[in-house]
């Protein structure tokens, strides 16, 4: 039985890709964690914007009205 491939670092051979870039979630202790996700070498908070619809309101019979609004997201990924 042969090793398991490095998931951490490209392989275009085997096809892995690797892990830098890879968005994560800074608060699990799983699979998809930053910890294990990252290999170790750390990773980094972006702040994006987007829009979405807030204060929906349903009027009878039958339509939603929304108001336009942004909302902050935090997101973590690889380095």
């Amino acid at each position: 039985m042969s090793p398991s491939p490095d998931f951490c670092d490209p392989d275009p051979a085997r096809g892995i890709l690797g892990t830098k870039g890879r968005e994560c979630n800074v608060t699990s202790q799983g699979v998809d964690g930053c910890q294990l996700l990252c290999c170790n070498r750390g990773f980094e908070r972006r702040i994006f914007i987007e829009a979405d619809q807030c204060n929906c309101k349903f009027h009878y019979c039958c339509r939603v009205e929304c108001e336009p609004c942004q909302r902050r997201i935090e997101k973590h990924f690889c380095l």
